[in-house]
């Protein structure tokens, strides 16, 4: 017996009616905004790691939320040529 025919007896789905225009934009400016257009996406890693990240955190977590500091990590384990 296959999935769907398990859930037969499930009562039919009931779509609500959007309460948010999707069509409004977001006219707020800040200085994050202005320096996420900046930004150059035009090809990858063109944008500074720590200011793309500063301004992700500023627009998630609010803008007097400090960002915290970047972690670059990379583990290397040197061939060891006898």
């Amino acid at each position: 017996m296959e999935m769907h025919e398990q859930y037969t007896d499930h009562p039919p789905f009931k779509a609500r009616p959007c309460l948010v225009n999707l069509n409004e934009k977001n006219l707020a400016e800040n200085i994050w905004q202005k320096r996420s257009e900046q930004f150059d996406f035009t090809k990858e890693d063109r944008v500074n790691d720590a200011e793309f990240n500063e301004v992700i955190w500023k627009a998630v977590k609010g803008i007097n939320s400090p960002c915290p500091p970047a972690v670059h990590a990379a583990f290397f384990i040197p061939k060891i040529i006898r």
